[in-house]
């Protein structure tokens, strides 16, 4: 049977996805899912597949991963034939690392590692990739027993000879894109842009244009540029020349710039190459804003040899930048950096696959994935590989403590095949660990946040879903008529009613992030850096997009102009955050939602259509939904409680009309203090809330008390010393 490969990212290690109606029509030649052998059509090698039926592949075409690919020396689109064979298992495997020799410590961790990997086909001289630690590291299955078969981690043996293979099948980085969750969009744009011009030139020929040769990938630290650079490389089988831009300047005169050629001669001479430039700000700034002579010398020989590598052979420069505003204008104009690729924070959904890539090999028990893509917003993908390792980090200390660091011999293999990592464990290290970008951006974690969990409020509510969520989650409808998610939304209200929550429910309803900004983390006495701050939080919302921006205490920042009080300091400030909510129209996916309990202080230019077009107010609760919003508290305890709805109407109808939700949250946890008491001083009794504790709450505040039950209670001290 004859079949065309197609990218699966999902895939694993040779084994091809066929669709079932393919394998019917092999008359049974090819089961389901059976052992056979497939060899491209023309050049590559023969390897041992597993074949998969998924009815999602289309007629004629063979799924696979880019390591499967890497096994048959083969690319997208290339014909393979698939022949059936006789099912056995690997008796015993010697492999051998490419590229590098293993440290101790991953040498510790292979048949670990080995042993939590899946049943999986395997021939000898095929290529595998494992991660040790933070590194994925390749492997050459030098020899095995018999020639090909099933690689079963209980039975077949395995050795490990640790010499560097001269035999490897692909001598470059063992990073693919498979290694590389959330990214689909940004892995798009480099097939389309990079790879299909340096794969099939020829095209470019015919359509009478040279391809471009310099690329820029420009983000946020962390995001996963680097590893871009390095899979961009293996997909097309070139040579990878790492330089990181801080390295090449000497105080030597002239050493630098020998350095540079040298690169780019070693680049031309080894093609196919790509050479990947690191930070590349730092020898690549604004050269009027440059005060060194080294560094102008260095950017000045860098784009002659950027201008002339169409002449150089076979070489494709990516760059990689977090501050791509500082860069010479010289250097990303057309015909030098000329591609520019944004990599962005990843998104919830982005998230969860970054996370099953970094916990595929880690024992994982009851853990939601999901759950923790949710509760880490704002993270990279250089933060969540760090909270993997910091989870386990938190198991090992649970299972074993300190005392296995005293322990000269091994843990026994019983210990180690009962570790697990459970859920409770990347929660204790999300809590101890707190990126600087998370702090620094604002981004807060939605925990469970949704609109049905605000009581009341129902028109605000409807007013969110329609000029927030439903744009948010349906842009292409909204395209459909012309129109965009144009202006802000300003909630209004007494302090306590819920703006906060509100907003943070719509952004966790439209899955997008959230950004808390507090007024006084902008303003500062200093000349200038109000507005620096300000300018920085809008470069920070736009890397972090699609995002809704939460201005808390808006009067602060946005408060009439005219009149004494206000300041040229002031006026700066809100002149800049005009102009900036102007332009968030064309910074794709911010989105800007404000509160104020000063409705009346607000400058008007603020309030006028394309800035904050919808006037939201948010008022107290009315009486009626105090019985529900006392349940749900109630609910969310661990402890029990005896009391009913009836009960919770009883203690409803005594509170006076329009209490906040801030003002009934402090009467159940001054209910919930009464009940913790009572069972501290008494540690015979089991944790129960009863209704005394509830009625001694509303004791504990009778200004929350209607007027005629007022003689009932003993005046507020706090209020007759305010009084």
């Amino acid at each position: 049977m004859r079949l065309q490969l197609i990218h699966n990212p999902d895939a694993t290690a040779n084994r091809l996805h066929v669709n079932p109606a393919d394998l019917d029509q092999a008359q049974n030649d090819i089961e389901h899912s059976v052992l056979v052998r497939a060899a491209p059509v023309v050049g590559g090698r023969a390897s041992v597949m597993e074949v998969r039926a998924d009815q999602a592949v289309p007629r004629g075409k063979a799924a696979c991963s880019a390591n499967t690919r890497v096994n048959l020396l083969a690319n997208d689109n290339d014909e393979i034939v698939l022949e059936c064979l006789e099912s056995m298992g690997l008796q015993a495997v010697l492999l051998q690392p490419v590229g590098r020799v293993l440290t101790d410590a991953e040498v510790a961790m292979l048949p670990g590692v080995l042993r939590r990997q899946a049943t999986f086909p395997m021939a000898r001289k095929d290529q595998m990739f494992l991660t040790l630690g933070e590194e994925r590291v390749s492997f050459i299955v030098s020899k095995s027993k018999p020639a090909y078969g099933w690689f079963d981690p209980e039975f077949t043996r395995f050795d490990l000879r640790n010499k560097v293979s001269r035999s490897a099948l692909m001598d470059g980085p063992a990073v693919s894109f498979d290694d590389i969750g959330g990214l689909d969009a940004t892995i798009e744009e480099i097939r389309e842009l990079v790879i299909g011009p340096w794969r099939h030139p020829e095209v470019w020929q015919a359509a009478g244009q040279i391809p471009s040769r310099g690329i820029l990938l420009h983000g946020p630290p962390g995001t996963g540029k680097t590893m871009l650079a390095k899979a961009t490389a293996r997909e097309v089988g070139a040579k990878f020349h790492h330089l990181c831009a801080a390295d090449l300047l000497s105080g030597t005169y002239g050493e630098t710039e020998q350095r540079l050629k040298s690169i780019f001669a070693n680049a031309r001479r080894e093609g196919p190459s790509l050479i990947f430039i690191d930070e590349i700000d730092s020898i690549g700034t604004k050269r009027e804003d440059t005060k060194g002579e080294l560094e102008k010398r260095v950017l000045t020989l860098l784009l002659q040899l950027l201008d002339g590598f169409e002449d150089r052979g076979d070489v494709v420069v990516m760059a990689a930048t977090n501050r791509m505003d500082v860069l010479d204008d010289a250097l990303v104009r057309g015909g030098r950096l000329e591609v520019h690729i944004k990599v962005p924070y990843p998104d919830q959904s982005a998230r969860e696959k970054i996370l099953s890539i970094h916990t595929r090999d880690m024992p994982l028990n009851e853990v939601n994935l999901g759950e923790v893509a949710l509760l880490t917003n704002g993270y990279t993908g250089a933060d969540l590989a760090t909270l993997c390792r910091t989870s386990a980090r938190m198991a090992i200390r649970r299972a074993f403590g300190l005392e296995y660091t005293d322990e000269e011999g091994p843990v026994s293999e019983e210990e180690l095949n009962q570790f697990q990592i459970v859920m409770e464990d990347l929660e204790a290290a999300r809590v101890h660990l707190l990126p600087r970008l998370v702090r620094d951006r604002r981004a807060c974690a939605f925990h469970e946040v949704t609109l049905d969990d605000v009581v009341g409020h129902d028109a605000a509510k409807q007013v969110l879903m329609s000029h927030l969520h439903r744009p948010i989650s349906h842009p292409e409808i909204y395209s459909e008529f012309g129109l965009e998610v144009a202006g802000g939304l300003l909630l209004h209200g007494p302090p306590g009613t819920g703006k906060t929550m509100l907003a943070k429910a719509a952004a966790h309803a439209s899955g997008v992030h959230f950004m808390h900004v507090q007024s006084s983390d902008l303003l500062s006495k200093w000349v200038g850096e109000s507005e620096r701050n300000v300018s920085r939080l809008f470069d920070d919302a736009e890397l972090l997009a699609p995002v809704v921006m939460f201005f808390d205490e808006f009067d602060a920042l946005g408060r009439r102009r005219e009149g004494a009080e206000s300041g040229v300091h002031h006026e700066s400030v809100s002149s800049l955050l005009l102009s900036l909510m102007d332009g968030s129209k064309t910074r794709d996916g911010v989105f800007i939602v404000a509160a104020t309990n000063r409705l009346d202080m607000i400058d008007p230019a603020f309030l006028r259509p394309g800035r904050i077009e919808h006037i939201v107010e948010i008022g107290p609760l009315v009486r009626q939904q105090y019985v529900e919003f006392m349940r749900r508290d109630l609910d969310r305890m661990a402890a029990p409680t005896l009391i009913d709805d009836d009960e919770l109407l009883t203690i409803a109808q005594g509170l006076r009309d329009r209490l906040t939700g801030a003002e009934l949250a402090m009467l159940m946890r001054s209910a919930r203090h009464e009940a913790a008491q009572r069972c501290i001083l008494d540690s015979e009794l089991q944790p129960l809330l009863t209704l005394e504790d509830l009625q001694q709450a509303c004791m504990n505040h009778t200004t929350f008390a209607v007027d005629q039950f007022g003689s009932e209670y003993d005046a507020d001290p706090c209020m007759e010393a305010l009084e």
